[in-house]
């Protein structure tokens, strides 16, 4: 993915603004995984050309959806395995997903489990760590399922002025494995350790506007 760094930067600024991320807000942090990238992302570059595995996309040619087509197309083009096909929720996935996590300074990271572009639904593993911001956020559009495959966490509902109204332990003794949040709810999760859920909902992913935050 090709990027130039003013565009890294207001990305990351816009994250800030609509997910009221402090650390995406501060200059020299952003200076700081910028100046990562380069130094530990971007020799890889070399290395993938080198074996004849590189194929580039230019994360600038559009918005979300015309990159994400971009992407797929590079994917076409080179291996469909990945499409159409039973992927199976094992542990061995599961540890893989879980170290990707680990990697990131947002410490968690999503695994998508749509077959194709053209699915518009959204299915995912997420995991999440002890520590990650999730903003109190509603989906107007559908209700979210969420079923928890390792860890412990909570589910936590507000209201309409930020008060919590429920908190749903999940996992560890609980015999609590899953939640139903329903359409235009109020929520945010809570990890108190590795946590992997397994997340569904109607229609395709869209960023989340201000008015869906709290």
């Amino acid at each position: 993915m090709r990027f130039t760094a003013d565009a890294v930067k207001q990305r990351i600024q816009h994250r800030a603004e609509i997910e009221g991320r402090a650390d995406d807000a501060n200059e020299e942090t952003i200076k700081n995984r910028i100046a990562t990238y380069h130094k530990q992302t971007e020799p890889l570059i070399t290395y993938y050309k080198n074996a004849g595995k590189y194929q580039e996309v230019d994360g600038e040619c559009g918005g979300i959806e015309d990159v994400r087509k971009a992407m797929f197309r590079v994917f076409k083009g080179i291996d469909r395995k990945f499409m159409e096909r039973q992927v199976v929720l094992d542990d061995s996935l599961l540890d893989k997903v879980q170290m990707l996590a680990q990697e990131s300074p947002r410490l968690r990271m999503n695994y998508d489990l749509r077959n194709s572009e053209d699915d518009q639904s959204q299915r995912m593993l997420n995991v999440m760590l002890p520590g990650t911001h999730t903003t109190i956020h509603k989906h107007n559009l559908s209700s979210e399922t969420v079923m928890l495959m390792r860890g412990r966490m909570d589910t936590v509902f507000y209201n309409n002025k930020g008060v919590e109204m429920q908190r749903i332990h999940m996992g560890g003794d609980t015999g609590v494995f899953g939640v139903n949040i329903p359409k235009g709810q109020w929520h945010t999760f809570e990890v108190f350790e590795l946590s992997i859920i397994f997340m569904a909902q109607d229609g395709a992913w869209s960023p989340l506007a201000k008015e869906n935050m709290l």
